[in-house]
């Protein structure tokens, strides 16, 4: 099983959380907020900032994936067509996928918006 950490405050995030829910197998992925106290030492057993995530970050059997990395991760356990668009994220340069990841997170309250309280809280 997957753990997905993820900023529950964020609309991006949180939709996306809600997107990849519908898609995968129930009980495949546990979705855990970075809110939580839970979430807030998963992401700092890796190495992130609870306070500031600039990621969310997948956990697989102990592995850390965070940015693009995590992304294809959660494509291609979504399966279907989706496994495509990981294939084509995993030809481009990590540092490339990585920094286009980056400019997305440091914008994204500016351009999706932030929740009043998080979506979920576990």
């Amino acid at each position: 099983m997957l753990t997905l950490v993820y900023d529950g405050m964020c609309h991006l995030c949180s939709g996306s959380v809600e997107w990849i829910a519908r898609r995968a197998t129930p009980g495949q992925i546990r979705y855990v907020t970075v809110q939580s106290e839970e979430g807030a030492k998963l992401l700092a057993s890796a190495g992130i900032n609870a306070l500031d995530p600039q990621t969310f970050l997948v956990i697989d059997n102990g592995k850390y994936l965070m940015r693009s990395r995590a992304v294809i991760s959660l494509l291609e356990m979504v399966g279907g067509g989706w496994k495509i668009a990981a294939w084509l994220l995993k030809i481009l340069p990590a540092s490339f996928a990585d920094a286009v990841y980056g400019w997305v997170a440091r914008n994204r309250y500016k351009w999706f918006g932030r929740r009043d309280s998080c979506f979920i809280q576990k």
